[in-house]
């Protein structure tokens, strides 16, 4: 069995957070593993990014080449997204690609994803712990494009990287299980708070332009939005139909949505088309908006709630929104106020060697 091994720590473990923060270096060992050691060494940095937990900018070209000579598919990514991916399914791509990319193309974000109320994360739920989370994409070919024993070697091979997983599980074993555990406790470091919002909340009147508190009455009150995005992470981590992708169109019942969400893992005909909340925690940074990144803007995404898709699954909640046209501008500006800061980061300055 070896050394005992340290339960995780989960919440602002520095050392831990640095180890993670540390790994996408393309720097010498990449120059020696040539272009398959640059994807795997630059896998943890693509891994968050498209979970949605990446600080990073991958705006430098030769970079994103590197994952598009594997996978055909190119992204950009900045913090100040959120920890979300800006990009929509490229309808255009080959049918299976899109099916097979769409967490990635469009993700839900891991902003104070500490505070998860249920262990269920991807639009579908199909990971029931941030671990598991971070573990698929790694050997999923639209994403990291490698494998696990891959990135168990390229890790292994660092004596920093042994010296660090040794002063912080007790051991310099390396495994896939220790490295997605790593991965999760930086993702549970990314919180955000002191919004406009909270800054009212905590008594500060002055915070809340007279659009935002208006939208704010609105949001609790006839809109009944708090329905599914309730308490202080504005989600309940649950999975609904809000009618979004409805395309009614001959063939068994889930073919009305190109994807048909929680039922993949379920197969309840209660969960088509249902899909899991998303926090509404800095949504101005994370446009566009929806599991398929299909409305541009967010007053088009409050829209959506205006003119509902009627559907034979919809959500019994849908029928208590009550809101028009007219609401959408108060309701963007409250929106907004829940803008906050505590997720940036900065790079580190150093590597392990």
């Amino acid at each position: 069995m070896g050394a005992k091994r340290a339960k995780p720590r989960w919440a602002g473990v520095r050392g831990l957070a640095a180890l993670v923060r540390c790994v996408p270096l393309v720097g010498k060992i990449s120059r020696r593993l040539g272009l398959q050691g640059k994807l795997i060494v630059c896998f943890m940095m693509l891994l968050i990014a498209a979970l949605g937990g990446s600080h990073y900018m991958f705006m430098n070209e030769s970079r994103r080449m590197l994952l598009h000579s594997m996978t055909q598919r190119a992204t950009s990514l900045a913090q100040t997204l959120a920890m979300a991916s800006r990009i929509p399914i490229d309808t255009g791509d080959v049918r299976e690609l899109a099916r097979m990319a769409r967490e990635f193309v469009k993700n839900d974000d891991i902003v104070n994803v500490a505070f998860s109320v249920f262990d269920h994360y991807f639009w579908d739920g199909r990971a029931t712990s941030l671990a598991e989370q971070a573990k698929g994409p790694m050997a999923n070919p639209i994403e990291m494009a490698s494998t696990h024993e891959a990135v168990v070697a390229m890790l292994s091979a660092i004596e920093g990287y042994r010296r660090a997983f040794r002063r912080v599980y007790g051991d310099g074993r390396v495994d896939i299980d220790l490295v997605t555990d790593a991965i999760a406790a930086y993702e549970t470091t990314r919180l955000s708070g002191g919004s406009a919002y909270d800054r009212f909340n905590a008594g500060d009147a002055a915070a809340l332009s007279e659009d935002a508190r208006e939208g704010l009455q609105i949001f609790f009150g006839r809109g009944r939005c708090n329905g599914c995005h309730l308490g202080p992470t504005f989600t309940d981590a649950r999975f609904h139909n809000v009618g979004v992708g409805y395309d009614p169109r001959p063939g068994p019942p889930a073919s009305g949505f190109a994807d048909p969400g929680r039922y993949a893992m379920t197969h309840e005909p209660a969960d088509i088309g249902a899909f899991k909340t998303p926090t509404l925690r800095d949504l101005g940074r994370r446009a566009p908006y929806m599991h398929d990144g299909s409305v541009a803007t967010l007053a088009d995404a409050v829209m959506s709630y205006v003119r509902i898709r009627a559907n034979p699954w919809l959500d019994p909640l849908m029928e208590e929104v009550e809101i028009g046209p007219f609401d959408v501008p108060p309701l963007v500006a409250f929106l907004g106020s829940l803008d906050g800061t505590g997720y940036e980061d900065a790079a580190p300055r150093s590597f392990p060697e």
